[in-house]
């Protein structure tokens, strides 16, 4: 999915007022039915059309391949295979400048992208922000169907492929454990947004888990809740992460904003506090960059505390950016 961030450029009032004519409300969460309508809410809030937007390169890429992207650019010397699925071949001109631009993005920051579907209109999630309320609020349009693509792991075999839960919701990723483990393939999964992760999904992914299938998960504080389904009592999430690590080979990330980050695997704990205190910029992204660096240290060496400091430094290059996607720190 494309993530296009907009700051509003109307006043606070007209902001509410715009929002509200959608049935939304800051911190919300609605899908659209064609990119046409996000492009008309784009157009509102801020006097530019979403093509114009691409074409200025102010966009981001959704969940885990801004991770990716983070941890195994050229530059960290890691070769890395980004499997991409956009609507550029829809009759939707909109949807193929878009598959356009998130193709050229990739190769600019990857050697290898391999495009294995062009069914369907590209995903896209306009992120509206107001200065004067730093909720996010969210138009989402879904041009992919499960029913025209499903992505299978059959051509992996003995890697770590890195997933968002919200694939996972969508129906777009088949997973199979008895197959993962046949071809000696794990999963990394990024939980992505709270409101995705409804009982039915979490359900789903703690199954992966005492399967043995996943490697890790990444998310933050309320994230982790509702995986757990500690929403509503305040139970200790890192205690309720050491048990579930004893009993399977997952390693967990969390967040958990200004405080710092956590990292829990077979039992052991180790926490890293965060050390920005002023040229914050930019937060979007954030969370995925540490992801990526995380992973990329933590899969080279093993090392728990190694691999914290790599994703706090990759989380601090995009908090200081004005875009999240920026040239990674280990060059």
């Amino acid at each position: 999915m494309v993530d296009i961030n907009v700051e509003a450029q109307v006043s606070q009032l007209d902001y509410l007022s715009i929002l509200a004519e959608s049935g939304m409300r800051p911190g919300s969460w609605n899908t659209l039915r064609s990119l046409a309508a996000i492009s008309e809410i784009a157009l509102k809030m801020q006097g530019t059309t979403i093509d114009s937007y691409l074409k200025q390169g102010k966009f981001t890429l959704g969940s885990s391949v801004v991770g990716s992207l983070a941890a195994f650019s050229r530059a960290a010397r890691r070769e890395v295979e980004i499997v991409v699925a956009v609507g550029i071949g829809s009759h939707n001109a909109l949807s193929r400048v878009i598959g356009t631009s998130f193709l050229d993005m990739l190769r600019k920051y990857l050697s290898t992208v391999r495009v294995t579907h062009a069914i369907g209109d590209s995903e896209v999630c306009l992120c509206l922000y107001h200065k004067g309320i730093p909720d996010r609020t969210m138009f989402s349009y879904q041009g992919l169907s499960p029913r025209q693509f499903s992505l299978r792991p059959a051509s992996l075999s003995n890697t770590t492929a890195l997933i968002s839960a919200f694939e996972l919701a969508r129906g777009l990723i088949a997973i199979e454990a008895t197959e993962l483990r046949s071809r000696n393939v794990s999963l990394a999964i990024g939980l992505g947004d709270k409101k995705i992760l409804t009982k039915r999904l979490c359900r789903t992914i703690r199954g992966l888990i005492r399967d043995r299938v996943v490697s890790y998960i990444f998310g933050d504080t309320n994230e982790y809740r509702q995986l757990l389904d500690q929403v509503n009592h305040n139970s200790d999430i890192i205690e309720s992460l050491c048990h579930y690590s004893r009993r399977s080979p997952t390693t967990y990330l969390m967040t958990a904003g200004a405080v710092g980050m956590y990292a829990v695997s077979t039992g052991k704990v180790e926490f890293l506090p965060s050390r920005l205190a002023s040229g914050l910029v930019n937060t979007n992204g954030a969370g995925d960059a540490a992801t990526g660096g995380f992973l990329s240290e933590h899969l080279r060496s093993s090392n728990l505390k190694s691999a914290l400091l790599s994703a706090r430094t990759c989380a601090e290059a995009v908090l200081t950016s004005p875009s999240s996607l920026v040239e990674c720190p280990f060059a």
